[in-house]
């Protein structure tokens, strides 16, 4: 160690301000995940489950890229603060790119260039892990660069060598990412927009640059990382065979990861899949983890009962899930809700102790450790989300917290022999055993209900069948009524009981409203249990059903239940699409309707804005041929301003509208709509006998009841807002009321 690095004294001002560039660095990753992850799922893959989830994996990867470069990089520069800064300025030059295209009307482009793409044999989904590569991968890359970099800066230019402040440097770029994950759900996505989210985090990139090349005039006090600073040493090992802090770093990121997507799972079962609740699982799980690594800082090393007693915590959330959260979903429930998770979230607070604990043991030479241990950490936490995404959501999710629990704990064994009966075990050896005795007790007995026929999960009793898969949980009750991910979604049908549902008329109100003579040509978007679709492919007037449905899922519905779900898997006459609507549409360009349904979703609901935007209805409009009739489910709950949201939007698309039932359901065309007890007679005449005008006359309906069900008089259809791809107000209906109610009040001043 040279005279330079004896006599320099750490910077505590200097470090002051580099945690200041982490932690705005922190807040800004979280916006850009979130928006960057919304707009290209938006113009490239749609709401389908595996492609949304390509576009979370590559940013993932990306991190851990960068991660696991920098660590094998981090003697390379020479002024790793002013790297950090220029790291953190081309960022902000990236996302102001994305914003930029953002301002453009180019999914039509997109959209050709995917055609040509699967016209010579690409796969859909290899394409969309290709363009998400192409486009996040870099700006990804960068972000893996932070860490590693502001670790190297601290021990070379500041020369510090506590590594309790690196525990600082985890806790305050990740308390960061808490404001962003709060800034994101709540304040950016509902109120001000994507393309504004994004310029907060090209101002908070470029702050955090600037802060970061105002510390770069500190020259290094080493020329270059020392192989090892002096300490334990970690003794030969073979090149291919991987440290085990490393290999614990990576089960850490997998079991992390993983039950952050068990988290994301049940939160929507009892409290639906609204855009809160993904927002506030995510800042919940993000606190709590940086908790975690703050009060870690300067503890013993204690990984090998930390680690098992997080495994216990986590082997006892299916118990806690039954006893605090609701066995079903209510749409009307608000984020605070949702204190009632605070139990199961006791995992997330050991996670972030053993994250912090495993790095300080781990890291010699900053930059370089800090920078492999992430790396492996990140690339943990990819393979996490996929086997619970891809393998775990095909069952009860409970199963995927046991499997994970389970082994963490068989991890010991691992370490057992990696690390051998060193120090690290003879502090809190006595209580390593009570607490493996404990999770093996909390893992058989939960296990041992289970096969008793005895569940844990707070399920309804009336529940008969319960359908797992990775895009949702369907549960069939004794009457019927199928619940999706919590909430009431339709029923399968008996005894004709599907006549004068909303299904029903999602499927019989637009084709009265259509004024030609046939429609040969209709799509049904979201096929659902095939009310909508079924009863449409009874029409003589209707020669083919195209219906897009992403739930696949349903295809066991279908098997299981064919006659409650009126045989739509193999009615000839319905072509079913397993793909997101909106994309389907975009991509198949050549092909117009004369009418095209939606099947209901919630509007609160986490992503209803992509059926609901201008754009998207620009796009269902040049899919219409002349004449052509599109019908909207609107069914606000009874949130006026949000109703109000839907039918100015609509009317900013079409000029022609009408609500029916209340505004329960829109029809909009280009051409003049008519719905009167002649028009609807005389469409019924051409279908003569046929089913559907049997229906209509029977005595469930009645040609009466058709004539009431249109809204006189005529509805408001003005709202100071709209739906855009850039801003989903109709997802967030209290907020709605706040801006309307804002919007008028000044106004009317």
């Amino acid at each position: 160690m040279n005279s330079t690095l004896d006599s320099a004294k750490p910077k505590q001002w200097a470090v002051t301000i580099l945690l200041g560039s982490l932690f705005l660095s922190g807040i800004s990753s979280i916006i850009n995940q979130v928006v960057w992850q919304r707009s290209v799922g938006i113009y490239l893959a749609g709401a389908e489950t595996i492609s949304s989830m390509i576009v979370v994996l590559v940013f993932m990867l990306g991190l851990g890229l960068g991660a696991h470069a920098m660590g094998r990089w981090a003697g390379k520069p020479g002024n790793p603060l002013r790297t950090l800064g220029v790291v953190q300025l081309t960022l902000a030059l990236a996302n102001a790119g994305v914003c930029y295209l953002l301002t453009l009307d180019i999914s039509e482009s997109i959209f050709a260039f995917q055609r040509m793409a699967v016209s010579i044999g690409i796969p859909l989904r290899a394409l969309y892990a290709i363009v998400s590569a192409g486009l996040l991968l870099v700006p990804c890359f960068l972000m893996g660069l932070t860490i590693p970099l502001a670790s190297e800066g601290c021990q070379r230019q500041l020369n510090y060598e506590e590594k309790r402040l690196l525990s600082v440097l985890f806790f305050l770029n990740t308390l960061g990412a808490v404001l962003g994950a709060l800034l994101s759900g709540f304040v950016i996505m509902p109120i001000i927009g994507q393309k504004s989210g994004l310029v907060i985090a090209i101002l908070l990139n470029s702050l955090a640059g600037v802060l970061a090349i105002s510390l770069g005039r500190h020259r290094a006090v080493r020329t270059a990382p020392s192989e090892e600073v002096p300490g334990k040493p970690r003794g030969p090992r073979p090149t291919w065979r991987p440290h085990p802090d490393l290999v614990l770093g990576f089960a850490l990121g997998f079991a992390s990861l993983g039950f952050e997507m068990y988290l994301f799972r049940i939160a929507a079962l009892s409290f639906a899949s609204r855009p809160y609740v993904f927002s506030t699982v995510l800042t919940a799980y993000l606190l709590l983890w940086s908790l975690g690594v703050y009060l870690a800082k300067g503890r013993k090393d204690r990984i090998p009962l930390y680690l098992v007693l997080t495994a216990v915590s986590m082997a006892l959330v299916p118990a806690l899930r039954a006893m605090f959260c609701p066995a079903t979903a209510n749409p009307k429930l608000g984020p605070e809700a949702m204190k009632v998770m605070i139990p199961c979230l006791i995992p997330c607070f050991g996670f972030g102790i053993l994250f912090t604990q495993v790095a300080t043991r781990f890291v010699k030479s900053w930059g370089r450790d800090v920078g492999k241990y992430f790396g492996y950490n990140t690339f943990g936490s990819c393979l996490g989300i996929l086997t619970v995404t891809l393998v775990g959501f095909e069952f009860n999710p409970d199963y995927s917290v046991f499997v994970i629990a389970a082994g963490m704990g068989m991890m010991m064994l691992y370490l057992r022999r990696g690390w051998g009966a060193r120090d690290a075990w003879s502090n809190h050896r006595p209580l390593i055993a009570p607490a493996l005795v404990a999770l093996v007790v909390v893992l058989a007995g939960q296990l041992g209900l289970r096969v008793a026929g005895v569940s844990l999960a707070p399920q309804p009793s009336d529940v008969t069948a319960s359908y797992y898969g990775k895009d949702g949980v369907i549960e069939v009750n004794n009457k019927l009524d199928m619940r999706w991910d919590g909430l009431w979604h339709s029923f399968l049908v008996q005894d004709g009981n599907q006549v004068g549902s909303c299904n029903w008329k999602l499927a019989m109100v637009p084709l009265l409203c259509h004024r030609g003579e046939r429609a040969p040509d209709v799509c049904v978007v979201g096929l659902g249990t095939g009310i909508t679709s079924a009863t449409l492919a009874k029409s003589k007037l209707v020669d083919r059903v195209d219906s897009y449905e992403i739930n696949e899922v349903l295809k066991r519905i279908f098997r299981d239940y064919p006659a409650g779900t009126m045989n739509v898997a193999t009615n000839p006459k319905i072509h079913i699409m397993w793909q997101d609507g909106r994309a389907g549409l975009a991509l198949n360009a050549d092909k117009k309707y004369d009418l095209i349904t939606q099947q209901p979703l919630y509007l609160v609901q986490s992503g209803s804005s992509c059926l609901l935007s201008k754009e998207y209805m620009e796009l269902i409009k040049s899919r219409l041929k002349p004449g052509g009739v599109f019908c909207i489910y609107s069914n606000s709950m009874g949130y006026v301003e949000q109703a109000e949201l839907v039918r100015a939007t609509a009317a900013a698309a079409f000029k022609h509208c009408e609500s029916f039932g209340g505004g329960y359901l829109l029809v909009v065309s280009d051409s003049p709509i008519v719905y009167t007890e002649e028009s609807i007679e005389a469409k019924l005449e051409s279908e003569g006998d046929g089913p559907l005008a049997t229906e209509c006359r029977s005595a469930r309906m009645g040609v009466d009841n058709l004539v009431k069900y249109h809204d006189s008089p005529r509805m408001n259809w003005k709202c100071p807002y709209i739906i855009t791809d850039d801003h989903p107000l109709v997802e967030y209906p209290h907020i709605v009321k706040y801006l309307v109610d804002r919007a008028r009040a000044r106004k009317n001043n």
